[in-house]
C-alpha cells in the first residue's frame, strides 16, 4: 500500500538525528521492502462539499513508548487554526506539524533509551542482548524479563526503571516543539486509488 501510494520519505529535520549506523530497530518509510513496518497516518478534512485525504507515512521505532498518543493530540490542538492561510487545510497542516514533533521526540527517546540499558538490566543474573531480531523490541517489555530472578532476589525497581526511560522526553527535547518545518504528506485521490 505505502508503495503504491508513493509517499514522500521522511524531511530530513527527521533523518538527520539518526546515528551513521545501521539500526535493526528502525524500519524506514522509504524502504518498500519493509512495507508491513511502515505506518501511515490519514488527515482528513472537508472543505465546502470537497473532502481531502492527505497520507502520512512513517518509520517505525519498534518498542513500547510511553505518552506517544497524548503528545501528538496535544500537538495536533496547539497547532490547528481554523483561520490560518496555510498551503494546506488546517487540521492536515496541525497534523503535519504534530507527526514531526512526536517522531523526532520517539526517536530521541529511544536513542537515549539505548544508551542507558543498565536501567533495563540492573540486577539481572542473565540479562538477554537488547538486539534480538529487527522485529522483535529492542527495549524488552514483557513480563517474562520482569520475572527474571536476580543474584539477590527480584528487582522490584526494574519495571519502574524500564518504563521512565519509555517515557517521552518532551521536556528534554522541548526545542523540537517549536521548531519550524512539518512532516511531508501527499493528498490522494481515492476515486484513482480505489480504481
Amino acid at each position: 500500500m505505502v508503495k503504491s501510494l508513493c509517499l514522500p520519505p521522511p524531511p530530513h529535520t527527521y533523518t538527520h538525528l539518526l546515528p551513521d549506523e545501521p539500526l535493526p530497530w528502525y524500519n524506514s518509510a522509504d524502504d518498500s521492502s519493509l512495507e508491513d513496518d511502515v505506518l501511515v497516518c490519514f488527515a482528513s478534512s472537508k472543505l465546502g462539499e470537497e473532502m481531502e485525504t492527505w497520507a502520512f507515512a512513517l518509520p517505525t521505532v519498534q518498542g513500547y513508548f510511553s505518552g506517544v498518543g497524548d503528545l501528538f493530540s496535544a500537538m495536533v490542538l496547539a497547532h490547528f487554526h481554523p483561520q490560518t492561510t496555510h498551503a494546506l487545510p488546517p487540521l492536515v497542516y496541525a497534523v503535519s506539524k504534530a507527526l514531526l514533533i512526536v517522531q523526532q521526540v520517539l526517536l530521541q527517546t529511544h536513542l537515549y533509551s539505548l544508551a542507558h540499558p543498565s536501567a533495563l538490566t540492573s540486577g539481572m543474573a542473565t540479562p538477554r542482548p537488547l538486539h534480538k531480531s529487527p522485529t522483535d523490541s529492542v527495549i524488552p517489555s514483557d513480563n517474562e524479563l520482569d520475572a527474571l530472578q536476580p543474584t539477590n532476589g527480584k528487582d522490584p525497581k526494574r519495571r519502574a526503571k524500564r518504563m521512565r526511560l519509555r517515557e517521552l522526553r518532551v521536556v528534554q527535547e522541548r526545542h523540537l516543539l517549536t521548531q519550524p518545518g512539518a512532516w511531508e504528506g501527499k493528498q490522494l485521490n481515492w476515486l484513482e486509488l480505489l480504481k
